[in-house]
Parts: structure tokens; sequence; C-alpha cells
């Protein structure tokens, strides 16, 4: 599928069991799917060594800092919503209490606000 920039997009399905698969792309399916390398498919050889490098060393340590990164950030983020959230539903607790003429010492004590907090709601 051409996407308009001259690169394509190409689908494979690399587990067809067709057979009129040429034996260089049933090497590449066996890559995919498995690991397999034919000792004697020089490209499959360089794939292999390229994706081995890929998957270790520096740009494996870089990749996995930044992943630590973002879910130490989406952990915090969740976090603070649910404070915020648990926050904003003590007010509205303590409003609708506060609105039914329920005593202030009650409301303080259920919500665990402050007086001056429920005070001016």
């Amino acid at each position: 599928m051409p996407l308009g920039d001259e690169n394509y997009t190409i689908v494979l399905n690399s587990k067809t069991k067709d057979p009129g698969i040429p034996e260089a792309l049933r090497q590449l399916f066996r890559y995919m799917n498995d690991s397999i390398v034919s000792e004697d498919n020089e490209l499959l050889l360089q794939i292999d060594e390229a994706v081995r490098s890929w998957n270790t060393g520096e740009r494996l340590e870089i990749i996995m800092t930044l992943e630590e990164e973002i879910l130490r950030k989406e952990a915090l983020a969740r976090k603070e919503g649910f404070e915020e959230g648990s926050e904003q539903k003590k007010l509205e607790i303590a409003k609708n209490l506060k609105n039914k003429g329920v005593e202030m010492n009650i409301i303080v004590e259920s919500t665990g606000l402050n007086e001056e907090t429920v005070q001016n709601l």
C-alpha cells in the first residue's frame, strides 16, 4: 500500500501454509516467527545481527530507561488523579450534608475536612 511519501506498507502473513511461497520468503517467515536463521542466507544473518545489536547494549538501556520513566509518570498521574477525585468527592458530600442541615461537627468528622472549608461551601 503506497503511503504517498515514497514509502509502502507491506502486509505479510508469516504463518501462511501456501506451498507456492518462494524458499527465501519462507526462511524470512521462519525467522519472523521463531528467530530461526538459515546459515546460508546472508541477508537473514545480517538482519539477525542488526536485531541482536539493537536489542542489547546502550540502545536497549535508553529504551528501558524511557519506558520506566513513562511508567513512573503514569503511576504518579493516576495517584494524583485519584487524590484529586477523592478530595472533590469529600467536598461534594460535605456540601450535600451542609445543605441538608447536618451539624458542622458531624460533617467535619465524617469527611475529614476542616471546619473553615466546610463553612465556605
